[in-house]
């Protein structure tokens, strides 16, 4: 029987140390603060003892690193803006929105010198109001290029800024000014005297054009000089007659935008003075004269010229007046007639247009 060997010290000790190493938990090095532990792996079992001295097992691999946390930049959120930082971005915002305003009122100053050029060379205005106001628009832009460099170089926001609605006030108010100007001239002053016709009118247009054609009541004095268009005895009386006024009422219609116009109408003429035919003694007064048919009129260039076509008799009295009763003729008979030509002035509808274009006027200027 063989006597068993004695185990050395040394190997006992040598077993025992491997498995205190082994049987750590290990931590990797790579692991945050607060990030979760390695898993530890189990030592291997001891070894049992033998003649040769125990090997240690190889140490495990280490497991892999965790995630990477999100980066500090990203996972904090940035801070606010102080309330300095917060006034100078205002400041700022605030200053180029002036800048804007300045340069659009450049702007607008170099379109209304083009405009009073282009007047100028239709001779709408003379040389010398052309001049005046190009220099009141060169004074703006002065301001206004001035107002720039100062906004450019940081200025006051707030007297910058009334500053600059002066002069945006001031252009306006030439442009207003030119405007009214070229209104005042051409088809433009006929756009605004039909308007104020058609205050009191019922206009239509034809498709093309606003207001070609319009009807209106027609309340008339034609001042003006009438013609005999035939012979007899009162033709001597109307050609003779040097003025004559007449009380007109009727109906206007005219077309192609007020060119022409037709009136349909009743009247009675206002003249003053006693008429006597020739060959008789009698002398009849003025009143005698009747129109008993309606006349109708023509009117030309915005009823500035009236051509209206009556038809005169002179009429015997019907006995309650006794000077107006020629004891030759019947009561109420026709003593001579004609035809007659008025070629008058309308001063009824002149007044009535320069009323209408005044409020025409003065609603423009008030919006």
């Amino acid at each position: 029987m063989t006597k068993p060997r004695a185990i050395k010290p040394e190997l006992v000790t040598a077993a025992l140390l491997a498995l205190v190493v082994l049987g750590a938990p290990r931590r990797s090095g790579a692991q945050p603060e607060g990030g979760a532990p390695a898993t530890p792996t189990p030592a291997s079992a001891p070894a049992t003892p033998s003649a040769a001295p125990a090997t240690p097992s190889p140490a495990p691999a280490t497991p892999s690193a965790a995630p990477a946390t999100p980066s500090a930049a990203s996972a904090t959120p940035s801070p606010a803006p102080g309330p300095t930082v917060a006034a100078a971005t205002e400041g700022t915002a605030e200053l180029s929105g002036l800048q804007v305003r300045i340069k659009a009122a450049q702007d607008k100053a170099g379109e209304i010198k083009d405009t009073v050029g282009s007047l100028r060379d239709k001779h709408t205005i003379t040389d010398s109001q052309a001049a005046a106001y190009e220099r009141q628009i060169a004074s703006w832009s002065s301001t206004l290029s001035a107002l720039d460099e100062q906004a450019t170089h940081g200025g006051a926001q707030q007297p910058l800024s009334k500053q600059t609605a002066l002069a945006e006030a001031g252009l306006s108010a030439i442009k207003a000014q030119l405007t009214d100007v070229s209104n005042a001239t051409g088809w433009n002053l006929v756009g605004t005297l039909l308007r104020a016709r058609c205050a009191t009118a019922i206009c239509f247009d034809n498709g093309e054009k606003k207001d070609w054609l319009g009807i209106e009541p027609l309340v008339e004095l034609p001042v003006g000089k009438s013609l005999a268009l035939s012979k007899s005895s009162l033709s001597n009386y109307v050609d003779n007659h040097e003025l004559r006024i007449d009380l007109a009422a009727g109906a206007r219609v005219w077309l192609f935008r007020d060119i022409v116009s037709v009136s349909v109408y009743i009247s009675k003429p206002l003249t003053d003075g006693r008429i006597r035919l020739e060959g008789s003694p009698f002398v009849y007064p003025a009143a005698s004269i009747r129109r008993p048919y309606p006349g109708i009129a023509l009117g030309l260039l915005f009823d500035s010229l009236w051509l209206g076509f009556d038809r005169d008799e002179l009429r015997n009295g019907d006995g309650q007046d006794v000077m107006a009763v020629n004891p030759d003729f019947p009561p109420n008979t026709v003593v001579s007639s004609t035809w007659t030509l008025t070629v008058a002035l309308q001063p009824v509808t002149a007044f009535r247009t320069a009323i209408g274009t005044a409020v025409q006027a003065t609603g423009r200027n008030g919006r």
